[in-house]
């Protein structure tokens, strides 16, 4: 019953930790996954969940790489009953890390830790930095539904091995099938199960439970991973990855591993310079054959450790870590190289691991670690008030990960397009060039360079850019067609212009660029009162953004219709306080002759 008391008290904790980045905002692919998801803002029939691609989210390219059905609906249900807010979004994902943070207590103490040993593993477990990614990247409520699954189940199949229950067995296969629907960093469940049952066998005093026994429930749990696979597969077709399997992937992917498996130790015990776009360094033979020969030299002490200390837990958490590991390793093809959020389950290895570890530490010798164990939790403490800071908003985020991974052509791409919405058009040009250096490619790089450059008015070198984006991949063709349409008004070229804008229209959209493009072949023809009646339809559309209203009254200015551009102008100011532009043209309007 103690025990229970702790694990709730450590839950409270961990929620408590994070409770004051509620108010934090939807970050990177936050907005195709939930709050752009027509799926989780209307809801679809409940099995086109389990059937449709499109319902996992709006950007195509995700859709092709993710199947969790389970995630998705989680986000319908926060949805349904608080709406499209991140702070409701934050707020479950800290519940699930406290909810995770009780049941590691729980398994620690389960596996015979000493409450000294599993309360400072779970404490440095709680405030580790590299689990500010998952708690605050509102699309992680997979990896905590995932896990708190995979925990359960894991729990309710050793019951019932030791007690024979074929329905705890059956519930514990239910529940690890929700696991891999929720996201398949569980696939490891299985082997996971048959490494504690070799354990508990190898420790066991009392008489053992039958072999067969051990071998029907791991059995159970793999029948489940072949269930998930066969589900996905007929879903997503073949890619057991987020692409197809060649040889070159496997090679690579094998030179890869070794070196991963120490990136991911290090990015799982660094206090700072965590961010969401690690590059995988330089990768030859000599630098695979080091890291394996290394690997290979920490098993053997870790081993020794272990059998010296007559605590297989040593073992069985660093074992953990590693199995848990082959999922992200890159022996499937994976789209990114690190992330944090694939430490979460893994950690749970670690936080065993050193449990063990200081439960060699005898009892009346405690005094001197424990304050050396308060130190380093001030220090992982720190660590993640620090690393929280980036994930505020993409703006903070992708100007964090910019400055920890300069070598990283996503993070470059990605500042570009926060620099481009800010208005930072030099800026976001540079970005978006670095990118492309770094070897980001795709049309849509080429696309946000354009828009760059047309604002910068080097709109011959934007029409390039643009029309290189077009024919690399099939990026928003209306928005682009109209960007070009705009690009040819700008050079005067007013047949060109209408061109491009009908191919724009012909290709069903909302998006204003296409609107904006009709206003400006209405100016380049000098019908600056149609101009101005574009705009104000399209500021009655977003009445939010105030540059809509800026438009209509320079519009309306040129076409001679002084209260309009007055009363535009003066809106314009309420929804964007001290923009100067605005201020400048409520004061020459009110000042105009009448």
């Amino acid at each position: 019953m103690r025990d229970t008391r702790i694990a709730v008290l450590l839950g409270i904790a961990a929620v408590a930790l994070f409770l004051p980045t509620v108010a934090y905002e939807f970050v990177t692919d936050d907005a195709t996954y939930i709050a752009e998801n027509p799926a989780v803002t209307e809801g679809v029939p409940f099995t086109r969940y389990f059937t449709d691609t499109t319902t996992t989210a709006t950007e195509p390219e995700l859709r092709s790489q993710s199947w969790r059905p389970v995630r998705t609906i989680a986000f319908r249900i926060v949805a349904v009953v608080a709406g499209i807010r991140p702070s409701a979004y934050h707020a479950l994902n800290f519940i699930c890390f406290g909810a995770v943070t009780a049941l590691v207590y729980l398994g620690l103490r389960g596996f015979f830790l000493s409450r000294f040993g599993a309360l400072w593993s779970v404490v440095f477990f709680m405030l580790a930095p590299v689990h500010v990614e998952p708690v605050l990247y509102a699309s992680s409520l997979g990896d905590h539904v995932s896990l708190l699954f995979e925990l359960v189940s894991l729990h309710l199949a050793l019951v019932s091995y030791r007690r024979g229950s074929g329905l705890l067995a059956a519930a514990a296969s239910l529940l690890l099938l929700l696991s891999l629907l929720a996201k398949e960093m569980a696939i490891t469940a299985p082997a996971l199960l048959a490494l504690l049952v070799y354990v508990e066998r190898r420790a066991a005093t009392a008489p053992l439970p039958p072999l067969r026994r051990a071998i029907g429930v791991v059995a159970l749990q793999g029948l489940a991973c072949i269930v998930f696979f066969a589900l996905r597969t007929r879903v997503l077709g073949g890619h057991i990855g987020h692409a197809a399997l060649t040889t070159t992937t496997i090679t690579q992917g094998l030179m890869e591993a070794p070196l991963l498996v120490w990136d991911y130790l290090k990015i799982a015990l660094m206090p700072l310079g965590h961010n969401m776009a690690y590059v995988l360094g330089p990768v030859s033979l000599a630098s695979t054959l080091l890291g394996l020969t290394a690997l290979v030299g920490v098993v053997l002490l870790v081993a020794f450790v272990s059998a010296r200390m007559a605590q297989p837990a040593v073992s069985v958490g660093f074992a953990w870590f590693v199995i848990t590991l082959l999922p992200v390793l890159h022996l499937v093809p994976l789209a990114a190289d690190l992330a944090d959020r694939f430490a979460y389950v893994p950690s749970v290895g670690l936080a065993l691991c050193f449990g063990a570890i200081l439960d060699f530490v005898p009892r009346n010798r405690r005094g001197a670690p424990s304050v050396l164990l308060v130190a380093l939790a001030c220090v992982a403490l720190a660590g993640s008030l620090v690393e929280r800071q980036a994930w505020k908003s993409d703006r903070h985020l992708w100007r964090h990960a910019a400055e920890e991974s300069p070598a990283s052509a996503q993070a470059q791409a990605n500042l570009g397009v926060i620099l481009l919405k800010e208005g930072n058009f030099a800026g976001a040009l540079e970005a978006t060039e670095r990118a492309i250096a770094l070897g980001r490619q795709g049309g849509q790089i080429h696309y946000w360079r354009g828009l760059a450059l047309a604002q910068l008015e080097r709109p011959f070198e934007a029409r390039q850019a643009i029309q290189r984006a077009l024919s690399l991949e099939p990026i928003p063709a209306s928005s682009a067609h109209a960007n070009l349409a705009q690009i040819a008004v700008a050079l005067g070229e007013r047949d060109e212009a209408e061109r491009e804008l009908a191919i724009a229209r012909a290709r069903p959209s909302n998006d204003p660029t296409v609107t904006i493009a009709e206003a400006r072949i209405a100016e380049l023809a000098g019908h600056f009162e149609e101009s101005a009646a574009i705009y104000g339809c399209l500021a009655d559309r977003f009445p939010s953004d105030g540059k809509y209203r800026y438009y209509e009254a320079l519009a309306a200015k040129r076409a001679g219709l002084r209260e309009r551009a007055l009363g535009a102008a003066r809106q314009c100011l309420v929804l964007m306080e001290g923009q100067t532009q605005c201020a400048a043209l409520v004061s020459e309007m009110s000042f105009a002759p009448r």
